[in-house]
């Protein structure tokens, strides 16, 4: 996998469409910066795929084409779906998380730098069925943390713990899959 760097996301995208073998698969952040992203490259055969899609643009997105296809992607394209063909990716190195805020006591999706096994494997599709390259837009210097953060580390807790409650046990000595810290409790 060839690593390389342009300098914005359309200049990406214009530069490797006219040297991809196959489909180029684009990692956006949300299903906004997609819509605002396809609208920008105004290019043939650019197709969205993200979870708020309903299940025939998703097949779309997903079908066998003959046809060169740009497909602008949130991480639901990381490793729950392959898509066929794909010989170059593009990775913002950016997705979107939900993260529990104290001083509003909700949870809200912010945009955040993804962790390294992320970025791994946002390049592995770029190679899963022949020679791939990828372009990631973020600084090769970039020290990117090693693995992805755990929901229960970082949304809010009171559905789980009062559900722990509701069967009678105590959230406190209750076995966690994976345990959260205990000021979360």
């Amino acid at each position: 996998i060839k690593i390389t760097r342009p300098v914005d996301f359309e200049s990406a995208v214009r530069e490797l469409a006219t040297t991809a073998r196959g489909h180029i698969l684009c990692f956006l952040p949300g299903a906004r910066d997609i819509e605002r992203t396809r609208n920008e490259i105004a290019l043939p055969n650019v197709l969205p795929l993200h979870g708020a899609l309903d299940v025939e643009a998703q097949e779309r997105a997903l079908a066998p084409s003959t046809e060169r296809r740009i497909i602008l992607a949130t991480n639901v394209a990381e490793t729950s779906l392959t898509v066929e063909g794909v010989s170059d990716v593009i990775d913002s190195g950016l997705h979107k998380l939900l993260r529990f805020d104290a001083e509003t006591a909700v949870d809200h999706l912010v945009t955040e730098q993804i962790p390294l096994d992320s970025a791994e494997q946002r390049a592995g599709r770029a190679g899963r069925t022949g020679p791939g390259r990828v372009t990631r837009l973020w600084d090769a210097r970039q020290i990117l943390r090693p693995r992805r953060e755990a929901e229960v580390h970082r949304v809010d807790l009171a559905s789980p713990v009062l559900d722990v409650v509701s069967w009678g046990g105590d959230p406190r000595t209750f076995d966690w899959f994976e345990r959260p810290p205990d000021a979360r409790i």
